[in-house]
C-alpha cells in the first residue's frame, strides 16, 4: 500500500489504518519527499506469511 500527500494526511492516514487494525505504524517505510514541494510518500512493507 502507498500513501501519497502532504505529510499530515499522510499521517492521519498512516494512524487510522492503524486504529482500524489494518497495518502497523512500524511497518511503513518513514516519509520521504517527493519531487513536489509540500508532498511526501510512504510505503507499507510487511510480509505475508502463507
Amino acid at each position: 500500500m502507498v500513501q501519497k500527500g502532504n505529510p499530515n494526511t499522510v499521517r492521519d492516514t498512516i494512524q487510522t489504518l492503524h486504529d482500524i487494525g489494518l497495518a502497523e505504524i512500524g511497518e511503513w517505510i518513514p516519509m520521504q519527499p517527493t519531487q513536489n514541494e509540500g508532498e511526501v510518500i510512504s510505503i507499507l512493507c510487511c510480509k505475508i506469511v502463507m
